[in-house]
């Protein structure tokens, strides 16, 4: 006889900032968006993911632990920047190409790091036709005046320094 639950074993777990800034999967995608964003001043919510994160990376999961969230109150950046920041503090200029720009600013990322694509990457970047594109609205109709207003001030900088705009 087979345990209670064995054939869950290999489902893998919620991821738990999802399920926190969702209200577990309930929540739309601006309210989502907006407890992320608001995440290092909630208290209630660092409090709880501090007790569900592990105290050293592990091998799966969110890649947060619980150091992370101090260091996240500590800034009190929108979770964006401050990841931004984790990944590439003491970069010089990193390489970031915007999925929206993805087929031009590969290639300009690749000359600029000296790795030319050859003949056959070229023509595919420059003639085939996107392939597997989703279908949905432009980026402002996600947004309203109040989230774009909220990202704007905690994430000002990660959104001057790539161009973008709310």
């Amino acid at each position: 006889m087979r345990k209670p639950n064995t054939h869950k074993a290999n489902v893998r777990k919620p991821n738990i900032l999802f399920q926190l800034c969702s209200d577990r999967g309930h929540l739309g995608f601006k309210d989502t968006t907006r407890n992320l964003v608001q995440l290092a001043s909630d208290e209630e919510g660092l409090a709880y993911l501090e007790q569900h994160l592990p105290d050293s990376f592990a091998d799966h999961g969110v890649n947060l632990t619980k150091s992370c969230l101090r260091q996240l109150r500590e800034t009190g950046l929108g979770f964006y920047s401050f990841l931004y920041h984790r990944l590439y503090e003491g970069a010089e200029d990193p390489a970031i190409i915007r999925m929206e720009e993805l087929r031009q600013e590969l290639r300009i990322v690749l000359e600029r790091l000296g790795h030319m694509p050859g003949e056959c990457a070229d023509r595919f970047l420059r003639e085939v036709p996107p392939l597997n594109r989703s279908k949905h609205d432009a980026a402002a109709a996600y947004y309203d005046e109040a989230l774009s207003n909220l990202i704007a001030e905690r994430d000002s900088m990660l959104i001057a320094r790539h161009g973008y705009s709310l």
